[in-house]
Order: C-alpha cells, then structure tokens, then sequence
C-alpha cells in the first residue's frame, strides 16, 4: 500500500467517524446530506444517458452512410463491369465488401448502444422511483421527530407547570388580590356609611329649622 492510498484511507476513516457522530447529534441533517447525494447520482446517470443517446444516434449515422456506400460502390461495379472497365469495377467491388462489412459492424454496435441505452433508462427510472420512496420516508421520519420533540416540549412544560413554584406563585397572587379586594370593599363601605350619615345630619337640620 503505497503513501497516498494510506492517507486517503485514514481520511476517510476519520471522516466516517465524524459523519457517524454528526449523524447521532442530528439525524435529520444526515438523512438530507444522503438524499442530495443520491440526487448527484442520478444526474450524472442522467448526463450518461444524454452521452449513450448521442453515441446511439452516432452509430445509427454512420451505419446508414455505410449502407448508402456499399450499395453505391455496388452499382458503380456494375457500371464499370459493362463498360469493360476492369480496375475501376475490381475497385468498385472491393469498397463495396468494405463498406457492407463496416455497415454490418455498425448495425452491431448500434443494436447495443440502442439496447444499453433502454436499460440504462429503466435503471434510472428505479433510481428516480427509489429516490421518490427515500423523500417519502424522510418526510415520515421529520414527522416522527417533530410529534417526539412536540411531546418533548408538552412534557417539560407540563412538568414545570405541575411544580410547586408556580403553584405557590399563583396562590402568592391569588391572597394579594383578595386582601385588595377586601380593602376597597371596606374603603368602599366607609364612603357610604360617611354619606348616608351626612345626608341625615342635613335632613334632621332641615327638619330643626321647619320647627323653629
């Protein structure tokens, strides 16, 4: 194991480690980190489909160009042959069985190329499928931590509530408004008791001076 492939195994040894402990810290983080790698994955699939579509079609071309040829050098040996032209046709003839040879080789690999490319459109569907089913699953799992966290917080607040403190406080404020309370009711008693009593030492003064 040379130098360089012992570094890059110990960085990747450690960077899996802090992966796996950020992992435990936030999981959800991760679960994202993942589903944007995989949608790299399936656009580099993607950009390799595009290549085999425009390599298919290369293929599809050149075969037809052959094709085109071999039948060209073919008639043009007949040609040559009825005109007694004996190098032209031994040349015709021999272009003829090159070119019908290179279409037949093209026919070939264009028959593959076609063939790779419809399979690599499946796998790419399957991954595009999976990618779907792998957000489906994150959205159920962001969920589940969102009602787990919710019961966290319900728990907590709950159990600060169901303490004595605040209990205690609230009893704290319940005594000092019901002390008020008691304070303007008598307050308010002494005001009447002092009107009523002004309003018939009047009356008897008035009554006094009728008499007089």
């Amino acid at each position: 194991m040379n130098l360089l492939t012992r570094v890059k195994d110990i960085v990747a040894a450690d960077l899996h480690s802090l992966l796996d402990e950020k992992e435990k810290k936030n999981p959800t983080a991760m679960l994202n980190q993942l589903l944007r790698n995989c949608e790299k994955e399936v656009e580099k699939v993607e950009a390799l489909i595009k290549r085999q579509g425009a390599l298919k079609a290369k293929f599809y071309e050149e075969k037809e160009h052959a094709a085109y040829m071999m039948k060209k050098r073919e008639h043009q040996a007949e040609v040559a042959m009825k005109a007694n032209e004996t190098e032209l046709e031994k040349r015709a003839h021999e272009e003829a069985v090159y070119y019908k040879a290179q279409a037949m080789k093209l026919d070939d690999l264009y028959e593959k190329a076609k063939n790779d490319a419809f399979a690599l459109q499946n796998q790419l569907q399957d991954m595009r499928n999976k990618l779907k089913e792998m957000y489906h699953r994150r959205w159920e799992l962001m969920g589940r931590e969102n009602v787990a966290h919710a019961n966290q917080s319900i728990k907590t607040s709950m159990s600060d509530l169901s303490a004595e403190g605040p209990l205690s406080y609230f009893s704290t404020v319940e005594k000092q408004i019901e002390r008020l309370e008691e304070v303007i009711h008598m307050a308010y008693e002494r005001t009447t008791f002092d009107t009523k009593m002004a309003q018939l030492e009047r009356e008897l003064a008035l009554k006094n001076e009728k008499s007089e």
